[in-house]
């Protein structure tokens, strides 16, 4: 290229595509071998790991329930054997043409003459057979089984903490949380005091749309800043803005509703950090409550509710079929026999006879305003008036209420504990006439206590997968062994997991290789951010110095109750009172506020006073509360080992229950562990350079030579 002389080179980096161009220094294009010297390289875009861990993860799933199924099998088996040796065969080949079945039986249940027909008359949904087995006579103990089979296979969700089997979570404690996280970290104003039974009533209000919901919500709590009204919106079931509710242009918009929202959530909470991701999963807890309790309405099982929705059905089907045949009769096979139709009943059931659909089924929505407009708007207004049945129909079309199905998105928001609640009464029943359910082994556990305990067993996240030939794996045993859920801790060191867990999840320094970065919320690292933003602050377009520095964080951010958002003109009131500034004076360096805060040292500080200057042990419970936050009881467990002796039963147990999340990019070592020495007097580390001087973190890595 030296003949050329000076020229440019132009790079245009895309995801899946790099374009150059070479100029001279007027831009024109230069040419080699009578060629332009410009193009373009295609290449395939990277592809993260999503679709390969959320295959792992199902596979792990499946294979946990099939573990489930078999320990359950073990135990029923012998009384089972007495009554039919052939039932387990006959249940693994239920799914095969009976050609291709070993057994060779025509039944797919039982081995009696007629019991299968006998079966599905008698208990049209597995919930009839739940619901009747719960006050039962001498039940059938294969039926107990099939009961059973069905609550640990789809036993429910864990995400709802420290429920008693009569419980759901408590609405009042639910929302208080979540505005206490959301007030803290986007200084909302909202408060819930003597309101929350007047909530509730919005939120479960089926004549409500979900904007007249969010509405009512907002008028009720005052909320009047565009955050507090999109949180609120959020909640109400409606697509909220990520951008109004933190502002700080993040382009992401959906609701709880969506489709994909599951599956989309990793990728959510990747853009919207820990913290905030935080926020939205405390509104998804009340809004999963609210979609729970419209479940239950006022029933004590789920049992009880879906026997109520299948005769529900069944009465909506008959009322829906003599409205079609009377006033719209040309279009009853398009409603119920089309397959081409989009939103009938057929999509709505998935029902095509022995064909296989080629399309989703539709939602309870989209069928309901199908309906409104193929049927109810041709039925003339005088004949619905009067008319129970119709006017029935046409409420519960608007509120997309009629024909409630068995198996809806909803089901996932029943936790586990109501399932639980279901099994044990039916064990309970059993228990009468099945002696072997009480017999007890050598460890004090009856067949009654380990059907249980395999419904509501739950490997800890911090143990990771069990088997030993999986590339990502770190459980420490004590012993071998096959893992039941009434031996797991006998088998599996949880203490030595956790620490390994916590090891692994630990990423490493920016800047120095090998070295473990801190918890986000650790005092050194939230310290060094709030510094680091300090010291770009300017008052009349020169940097603070560090007196007056020490005294705003002294001031504003260490001697406080609560922590909040320290804006620029809670900055400007403060210096203004000490007589440090006047109206006159210029503040520049940030934003609208300091982004950071001492979060972790304010609320420990409440919690254990003046202990909170022993670093050492902060610093270890701050560790231990971010790695283990959502398993408190493992945190509290490993709080008492390593401070039992420094700390109350009743300070462990309130700092198990704090809410740190997320992890830095600096280590310990970086930020306090290099020594460097001036000329001038001045030395230290980074932290004391932040402390001492006016320069932010790069300017201090290379002014001082500590990048060397």
């Amino acid at each position: 290229m030296e003949k050329y002389g000076s020229y440019y080179l132009g790079l245009d980096v895309g995801t899946n595509s790099v374009g150059w161009a070479v100029t001279d220094e007027n831009y024109n294009i230069l040419q080699f071998r009578k060629r332009a010297m410009w193009g373009i390289h295609l290449f395939d875009e990277g592809k993260t790991a999503k679709k390969r861990r959320l295959h792992r993860t199902a596979r792990r799933r499946l294979e946990r329930r099939r573990k489930r199924i078999k320990l359950l099998r073990e135990l029923f088996d012998s009384e089972i054997s007495k009554v039919d040796m052939g039932f387990y065969a006959r249940l693994d080949e239920s799914w095969k043409h009976l050609k291709d079945r070993n057994t060779k039986h025509k039944s797919t249940l039982f081995n009696d003459p007629n019991k299968d027909k006998d079966f599905h008359k008698k208990y049209p949904t597995i919930y009839h057979l739940r619901s009747y087995l719960m006050s039962a006579k001498e039940p059938d103990i294969r039926l107990v089984y099939l009961a059973a089979h069905h609550i640990i296979k789809y036993r429910g969700h864990f995400l709802f903490k420290g429920l008693s089997d009569e419980d759901i979570p408590e609405f009042g404690k639910l929302f208080k949380e979540l505005l206490e996280v959301a007030n803290e970290e986007c200084d909302f104003g909202l408060s819930a005091d003597n309101i929350c039974g007047k909530l509730k009533e919005i939120l479960l209000d089926a004549n409500l749309g979900i904007r007249e919901r969010g509405k009512e919500m907002q008028e009720l709590l005052g909320a009047e800043e565009r955050g507090e009204k999109e949180l609120l919106t959020l909640i109400a079931g409606g697509k909220a803005d990520m951008d109004k509710l933190f502002g700080d242009k993040i382009d992401l918009k959906f609701s709880f509703g969506d489709s994909d929202y599951e599956d989309s959530f990793d990728g959510y909470a990747n853009a919207l950090g820990p913290d905030r991701a935080y926020i939205v999963e405390l509104c998804k807890s009340v809004y999963d409550w609210s979609v729970l309790k419209k479940i239950l309405k006022k029933h004590d099982t789920i049992s009880e509710v879906k026997v109520e929705d299948y005769y529900k059905h069944k009465k909506d089907l008959e009322v829906l079929k003599q409205a079609v045949k009377e006033y719209v009769p040309g279009k009853y096979d398009e409603i119920f026999k089309s397959e081409k139709t989009e939103n009938n009943y057929c999509t709505y059931v998935k029902e095509y006879g022995n064909r296989i659909p080629e399309k989703k089924s539709c939602t309870q929505e989209d069928f309901c305003k199908y309906i409104i407009k193929e049927v109810l708007n041709n039925i003339p207004k005088d004949a619905i008036s009067g008319n129970p049945s119709l006017e029935g129909m046409q409420e519960r079309l608007n509120n997309s209420t009629f024909l409630p199905k068995q198996t809806i998105k909803s089901n996932s928001v029943i936790p586990y504990t109501l399932h639980r609640k279901e099994l044990k009464k039916i064990l309970d029943n059993a228990s009468k006439y099945y002696p072997f359910l009480s017999d007890v082994d050598g460890n004090g556990l009856s067949v009654r206590d380990k059907i249980l305990m395999i419904n509501e067993f739950k490997i800890p996240y911090y143990v990771g997968p069990l088997n030993e030939q999986a590339k990502a794996q770190w459980a420490v045993r004590k012993s071998e062994g096959e893992i039941t859920p009434w031996d797991f801790e006998n088998i599996v060191d949880l203490d030595g997991s956790a620490v390994k867990f916590i090891d692994r999840l630990t990423s490493t320094c920016r800047y120095i290789r090998g070295e473990k970065v801190l918890p986000k919320n650790s005092l050194i690292y939230s310290r060094f951010e709030l510094l680091n933003e300090l010291n770009n602050v300017k008052i009349n377009k020169s940097k603070i110095d560090p007196e007056l520095k020490r005294k705003i964080e002294k001031d504003l951010f260490e001697n406080v109750d609560s922590v909040k958002k320290v804006k620029l003109e809670d900055i400007r009131k403060h210096l203004k009172k000490e007589g440090l500034i006047t109206d006159e004076c210029e503040i520049t360096g940030i934003d609208d506020s300091i982004k950071s805060n001492l979060r972790s040292f304010v609320q420990m500080k409440k919690i254990i006073g003046d202990k909170v200057s022993d670093r050492e042990m902060v610093e270890n419970i701050i560790q231990t509360v971010t790695t283990l936050g959502n398993e408190r009881s493992r945190a509290y467990k490993i709080l008492k080992d390593d401070h039992g002796d420094k700390l109350t039963d009743a300070e462990l147990k309130s700092l198990s229950e704090l809410r740190f999340k997320g992890w830095g990019r600096l280590s310990k070592k970086l930020l306090i562990g290099l020594y460097h020495h001036e000329n001038t007097g001045l030395s230290g580390n980074i932290m004391t350079y932040l402390e001492q001087t006016q320069d932010n973190f790069m300017q201090i890595l290379n002014k001082y030579s500590f990048a060397k």
